[in-house]
């Protein structure tokens, strides 16, 4: 008698979950994206602890965060990129400032300092070639 009365215990369990997940799979074909999507992170994780972890719903919910999560690194991602950029475009205005800068220090002492021209006079000497005697090819002697 205890033995009947277990197993009919045990096929009224198995009813139960059977008719819970035929309920799951019922609200499961109503359940679209849009849906999921907006609900805020309280409700979802609200919604999603109402079904196991087996269930359509609870799969759906975990993708659900796991897109959230996709976003929020996209954006993070944008964030550096804008402030790398804006580093390059930084360091490029500083650099050609800075040359900019030197150019203009350098040519107000060549006027103040002629001495300091010595080097602009090489640089504008013709160069001589001359030959060598054992070679046909001609050899570039500067400043002979």
């Amino acid at each position: 008698m205890e033995a009947l009365r277990q197993r009919v215990h045990q096929l009224e369990d198995r009813l139960m979950e059977k008719q819970a997940r035929d309920k799951r799979f019922a609200e499961f074909s109503e359940i679209d994206t849009v849906f999921v999507s907006s609900l805020s992170d309280k409700k979802l994780a609200g919604w999603q602890a109402q079904y196991p972890a087996d269930s359509p719903q609870f799969i759906i919910a975990n993708h659900e965060w796991q897109r959230r999560l996709n976003l929020e690194q996209i954006k993070a991602n944008r964030h550096s990129a804008y402030i790398g950029l804006l580093g390059v475009v930084i360091g490029v205005a500083l650099t050609s400032f800075f040359t900019y800068i030197n150019d203009s220090y350098i040519k107000d002492s060549n006027i103040k300092n002629p001495s300091s021209a010595v080097v602009e006079t090489i640089k504008d000497q013709p160069v001589k070639i001359k030959k060598s005697k054992h070679s046909d090819t001609a050899k570039v002697a500067p400043g002979v």
